[in-house]
């Protein structure tokens, strides 16, 4: 177990970050028809996602915010300094997401992925959030959050991700419905057949409806959204497999009990 090294379990078992900045580029170019050059990733973590967004372009430049010194000290050492000529670009800065970031710096695309927004349960944190990721945003720019639901969260449930092997299972308590939170945790596999707690969470399971109004208040106006409900043991997260939900559509009913999805936000100017 000693040998066991969570920050590289973690972002092998949850993250498939060459998916994801293709997805999100190629989102960027279908809504204002050219390249997303400047990246924000809040809640960054180990940064896999800055580094994986300055690849093969010089000129894309990345910056990863989290609260969590050690995290960050990993991923500058373990991600960040593997990009050897690309480093210059990635920038990994100890800054809480509940504080104002500096007005000046713009960027192209911000995001918050993994549910990390859902770590805000109270209304007006999440909500002080999204301001500040507001004036951190350029004319044409959007914000991306991911989202989860389904009745599953209303009793005790466990996923194994097949991605990692099986090495690893997200096990989640019922939602309390007083407060809508949950409590979480990412747990790997150190034996056969026995699964330790490496990352455990408090969520507030917002729902769709409660993040794109809660979008709306701080100046957001336009929304893409992508929706993939999950059938039994479909771990693989296929970017292609998300069907996207027309704007203004009154109703969706999914089919399973589980899904996942993505909220584009960005400005309509001419509304």
């Amino acid at each position: 177990m000693d040998k066991l090294d969570k920050h590289e379990l973690y972002q092998n078992s949850v993250q498939d970050v060459k998916k994801e900045t293709e997805f999100f580029k190629k989102t960027y170019r279908l809504l204002f028809n050219k390249q997303a050059k400047t990246f924000r990733e809040d809640f960054c973590g180990t940064g896999a996602l800055s580094c994986e967004w300055v690849k093969n372009n010089v000129q894309c430049n990345a910056v990863g915010i989290d609260i969590d010194t050690e995290t960050l000290e990993w991923g500058i050492k373990n991600n960040v300094e593997f990009l050897n000529s690309d480093s210059d670009r990635v920038k990994l800065i100890n800054h809480n997401v509940l504080v104002e970031y500096p007005e000046i710096e713009k960027f192209d695309v911000i995001c918050s992925l993994n549910y990390s927004h859902f770590l805000l349960t109270k209304r007006k944190d999440i909500l002080q959030y999204f301001k500040n990721v507001f004036r951190n945003l350029s004319k044409d720019s959007i914000f991306i959050i991911d989202f989860y639901g389904g009745s599953h969260i209303h009793s005790d449930h466990s996923h194994v991700n097949y991605k990692s092997s099986g090495n690893s299972k997200f096990i989640s308590e019922q939602v309390n419905i007083l407060n809508s939170q949950q409590n979480c945790s990412l747990n790997f596999k150190v034996s056969k057949n026995k699964y330790m707690p490496f990352f455990k969470y408090t969520f507030r399971t917002y729902s769709i409806i409660e993040l794109t109004e809660l979008l709306e208040e701080v100046g957001f106006n336009k929304f893409k959204m992508y929706i993939k409900e999950f059938v039994e043991d479909d771990e693989e997260d296929e970017y292609t497999e998300y069907q996207e939900i027309e704007e203004g559509q009154d109703s969706y009913f999914p089919e399973s009990d589980r899904y996942n999805g993505f909220i584009f936000a960005s400005v309509d100017k001419s509304k």
